[in-house]
């Protein structure tokens, strides 16, 4: 629930920071950014607060209040996000460090020493941090004056902002759907083996988080510099790189998915999943793939054929997955992701190629 709804409360608005604060004279969006943030969350957070009173608890289970509060100071992500694109690496990589451990330590402590129960724990742990880590960035920017305030943001920086949340809300669909009709389809359990499976094999996608989160800023200052050459073998040589290590993860995943699955799930789960983790990794690993020429096309301004790509990608992924299990073959639906996310970078390659190369020409 925080993390579906984390996504509609960011609005796209970490992703617009990250492009538009390394150009020169855009630090003034610091303050309306931020504001927008705290806005969306209270709606956000209130939203649910309120339906959740109208169905007796039902989403919180009883935890409605820390379930608010959590919502309100996920906002964190956005204001540790915007040291990244004022191109304070250390201190972006500082203060998420610190919310993990923070979170760790805070939860550990409530479960262990005052014995509340996991969801509580577990939710205390999360405000926690998320509230410390709202207030120390906060302050850290109010100390650089990078906070003067004003209420300006215009129409571009907003359109930005709404079209990377389409497609990180179709992204998100991708990633929930395939559970949602399995479990309704082949039931509970199968979506069990399946899910834990799939958790695993598709961990390659926080390295897609990391990696957007480095090109983005660094792409787009490049190109306000017009170092385009610097901008394209950047590209060339992280997709190269990233194309390796996926033969290499792929190849090595087929003799030790049993052996991995038996590890850390159970010899149940490992000896009916085994056959589909190599399928999920490697489809992990083709979306990142494409996060260099998103981001390409990001810091270009070309946020919107991205968008129009992932709209078509979840489209096909919801109508074949229905299909798929609509035969009751479990097996083909990774090889639907696959082939999915194998043509989805293949695409943005090709146009953040193309875009390049028009630009060595102007």
């Amino acid at each position: 629930m925080i993390t579906l709804v984390g996504i509609f409360t960011d609005f796209g608005l970490p992703e617009a920071l990250q492009k538009f604060l390394p150009q020169p004279n855009h630090k003034q969006l610091l303050f309306p950014t931020i504001s927008l943030e705290f806005l969306l969350v209270v709606i956000g957070a209130t939203s649910i607060f309120i339906i959740d009173l109208a169905l007796g608890g039902q989403i919180s289970q009883g935890y409605s209040l820390l379930l608010f509060f959590c919502i309100i100071f996920s906002a964190s992500n956005t204001i540790i996000l915007s040291f990244n694109g004022l191109r304070q690496n250390l201190k972006t990589s500082i203060y998420f460090l610190g919310a993990a451990v923070s979170f760790l330590i805070i939860t550990f402590v409530c479960y262990f020493y005052f014995q509340l129960n996991i969801v509580e724990s577990f939710l205390t742990g999360r405000l926690t941090s998320w509230l410390l880590f709202t207030i120390i960035p906060l302050i850290d920017l109010y100390l650089q004056k990078l906070l003067p305030v004003n209420f300006k943001l215009t129409k571009r920086y907003l359109s930005f902002a709404a079209n990377n949340f389409v497609i990180i809300s179709a992204f998100a669909f991708i990633n929930n759907w395939d559970s949602i009709i399995i479990t309704n389809v082949l039931g509970t359990y199968i979506n069990g083996v399946y899910k834990s499976v799939a958790t695993l094999g598709l961990l390659p996608n926080i390295l897609a988080v990391v990696l957007n989160t480095k090109l983005l800023p660094e792409y787009s200052y490049l190109h306000s510099k017009k170092l385009n050459t610097e901008l394209r073998n950047s590209n060339k040589k992280i997709t190269l790189l990233i194309i390796f290590i996926t033969v290499i993860f792929t190849l090595s995943s087929i003799p030790l998915s049993k052996w991995a699955l038996t590890i850390i799930f159970s010899p149940e789960i490992a000896t009916q999943g085994y056959s589909l983790l190599p399928f999920f990794i490697t489809a992990g690993f083709a979306y990142v793939c494409s996060i260099p020429a998103v981001s390409v096309l990001q810091a270009l301004g070309q946020e919107s054929f991205v968008r129009n790509i992932a709209i078509i990608q979840s489209i096909i992924y919801f109508l074949g997955s229905i299909l798929v299990l609509t035969l009751g073959n479990l097996f083909l639906l990774p090889l639907l992701l696959l082939s999915i996310n194998v043509t989805y970078s293949l695409i943005i390659w090709l146009k953040a190629s193309r875009s390049l190369t028009n630009l060595s020409y102007t």
